[in-house]
C-alpha cells in the first residue's frame, strides 16, 4: 500500500462514517460481550458486472478478505475486545472507491466478578471488608456492583465493608453489570469466626437449599456449670444435651425461612444465649415443567415450554437452561419450539439455578408430539370422484369415530389410524343427505393429552 493510500486512510477514519458512490455495507450485529460472530452484506447500486472485486478490512488479525460478488455475506469472528472500524474497497487497487465506518464493532470485555475479603476487627469484631478484585476495562462505561453478603443483607459498590451479627458461614456473591449487558457472578463461603472468650452458639453449616443438616456446638462456656441445658433450634425440635445431634431443617413453601437458635442454661430463662436468624433456609425452584400444543397448524407441531412452579423469590436472580431434543440450548423463561407435523418424542431437560443463593434444580421429561388433525365437516358421496369420502388421518393414532343422526340413532362406527366414510351404514345402505354427528376419541397411551377426542358436525350432500 502506498504512504499517499495509508494518509488517505487516516484521514478516512477521522469521520464517524464516510460513504463514497453508490456503495454500502451493513452487518447483523454490531455490538456483544467478550467476542463476536458479525456477517456483512455488501450493498450496490451499481450493476454487479461492474464491480471487479471487493476488498473487506476489518482492522483484526486476519482481517482482510477478497470478494467478488455483491451477494456474498463475509463472515467474520472478533475475539479481542475493542473497538474496530470496517473498510470495504471497491475495484482499481490504486484509487479504489471506498465505503467505511469508524468504531462500526464494538466487542465489550466483561469484568469478573472476582473478589478478596480481609477481617477487619479494628472496625468490629464481625466486620469484613471486600474488595472486587478486577479492573473496569470500558473508562466511559458504568459498572454495577451488587453484593449478597449471604445473611439477608445486600451492597452497592466496588469495594465494601460489611459486618456481620454473628459468628458463622456465609455465602457471599458479587455481580458485576457494565451498560452494554455484560455480567459476571462469583461467589465465596467466608467463616466469621466468634471472638475469643465470649460464649458463643457455632454451627458446622448455617445457610443451605431446600434441607440442611446442622451439628450444634457451645464455645466458650464450661460444661460443667450449665446443668441442665435446654437447646430450642426454632424449628420446633429441641434438646437437653450439650453437644446435640445433627438438627435438620426443610424448606416450605416459604422462599426463605430464617431460624433463631436459643441456648436456657441451668433452667433460667434470664441466662439464655440466642442467636437470632442464625440458620437461612432457601426453598428450591423445582424444575417442574410442561410443554403445551399453540398455534399448531397443518405443517408444524407449536410447543411452548414453561415452569409449574410459581414459588420464586423477588429477591432472587434465576436463570432458566432449556435443553429441547434437536434444539440448541435455550435459557428463555418460556421458550418456543416448532416440529415437524408428524408423530414423535423427544426429550426435553430444564435447569432452574438461583444465582443469588446458589440452589439448582433440573428434571427431564418426555415430549410427545401429536400431529393436529383436521375434521372436514362437508362431503358430497354422490359418485363425481370429488369430495365423495369424509375422511380423518391420525397420523398413526389409533382413532375411534362414531357418527349419529339428527335424532340420535347411530349410523356408523369406525376404528383405525385413518378414518374412510362413504356416507353409507355398516350394512351399505346409503343416507339421507342431512346433518350428522360425530365424535371422535383416540387411544390414551398415542394421545395422553386427549389431543383428537372432538366432536362436531358433519354435512351431507348428495
Amino acid at each position: 500500500m502506498t504512504e499517499k493510500y495509508k494518509i488517505f486512510i487516516f484521514l478516512l477514519m477521522l469521520w464517524p462514517v464516510a460513504l463514497y458512490g453508490q456503495y454500502d455495507f451493513s452487518a447483523d450485529v454490531t455490538q456483544g460481550c467478550d467476542s463476536l460472530t458479525v456477517n456483512y452484506t455488501f450493498t450496490s447500486t451499481a450493476t454487479d458486472d461492474s464491480i471487479d472485486y471487493i476488498i473487506w478490512d476489518l482492522y483484526k488479525p486476519g482481517g482482510y478478505d477478497t470478494t467478488y460478488s455483491v451477494s456474498e455475506i463475509l463472515t467474520a469472528k472478533y475475539d479481542i475486545p475493542s473497538s474496530y472500524p470496517v473498510v470495504v474497497y471497491i475495484n482499481n487497487a490504486n484509487d479504489p472507491e471506498v465505503a467505511s465506518k469508524f468504531n462500526y464493532i464494538r466487542i465489550h470485555r466483561t469484568v469478573t466478578a472476582d473478589f478478596n475479603l480481609k477481617d477487619t476487627a479494628e472496625i468490629d469484631p464481625y466486620a469484613y471488608s471486600f474488595e472486587h478484585l478486577d479492573q473496569p476495562f470500558d473508562v466511559t462505561a458504568t459498572y454495577a456492583y451488587t453484593w449478597n453478603f449471604g445473611d439477608g443483607n445486600t451492597g452497592a459498590g466496588r469495594d465494601i465493608i460489611h459486618t456481620y451479627s454473628s459468628p458463622g458461614s456465609y455465602n457471599v456473591s458479587l455481580n458485576v453489570t457494565d451498560d452494554f449487558g455484560c455480567t459476571d457472578t462469583r461467589l465465596q463461603t467466608i467463616n466469621v469466626l466468634p471472638q475469643a472468650g465470649v460464649p458463643d452458639i457455632v454451627a458446622s453449616v448455617t445457610e443451605g437449599c431446600d434441607s440442611l443438616k446442622v451439628k450444634f456446638s457451645l464455645i466458650n462456656v464450661n460444661p460443667d456449670t450449665i446443668a441442665p441445658i435446654l437447646w430450642d433450634f426454632g424449628n420446633t425440635t429441641s434438646s437437653n444435651i450439650i453437644d446435640p445431634d445433627t438438627v435438620v431443617y426443610r424448606a416450605g413453601n416459604t422462599p426463605t425461612v430464617n431460624y433463631t437458635v436459643r441456648v436456657i442454661f441451668n433452667g433460667d430463662p434470664n441466662n439464655v444465649l440466642i442467636k437470632s436468624d442464625f440458620i437461612t433456609l432457601h426453598r428450591m425452584v423445582k424444575a417442574d415443567f410442561r410443554c403445551d400444543d399453540t398455534l399448531s397448524n397443518a405443517t408444524s407441531i407449536i410447543k411452548v415450554c414453561y415452569s409449574l412452579d410459581p414459588l420464586l423469590d423477588t429477591a432472587a436472580v434465576y436463570q432458566y437452561t432449556w435443553q429441547m431434543e434437536g434444539f440448541s440450548e435455550s435459557n428463555d423463561v418460556r421458550p418456543i419450539y416448532t416440529f415437524n407435523n408428524e408423530p414423535d418424542t423427544v426429550s426435553a431437560s430444564l435447569t432452574i439455578e438461583d444465582l443469588t443463593h446458589g440452589c439448582i434444580s433440573s428434571s427431564v421429561q418426555d415430549v410427545i408430539l401429536t400431529p393436529e388433525v383436521t375434521v372436514q365437516n362437508v362431503f358430497t358421496p354422490n359418485g363425481d370422484g370429488r369430495n365423495d369420502y369424509f375422511m380423518i388421518s391420525g397420523g398413526g393414532v389409533n382413532l375411534t369415530i362414531k357418527i349419529y343422526s339428527r335424532s340420535g340413532l347411530l349410523v356408523y362406527e369406525g376404528e383405525g389410524t385413518e378414518i374412510v366414510w362413504d356416507g353409507k351404514t355398516e350394512y351399505g345402505m346409503e343416507l339421507n343427505q342431512g346433518v350428522y354427528f360425530y365424535i371422535l376419541t383416540s387411544s390414551a397411551s398415542e394421545d395422553p393429552l386427549g389431543k383428537y377426542n372432538k366432536t362436531g358436525y358433519i354435512y351431507l350432500f348428495r
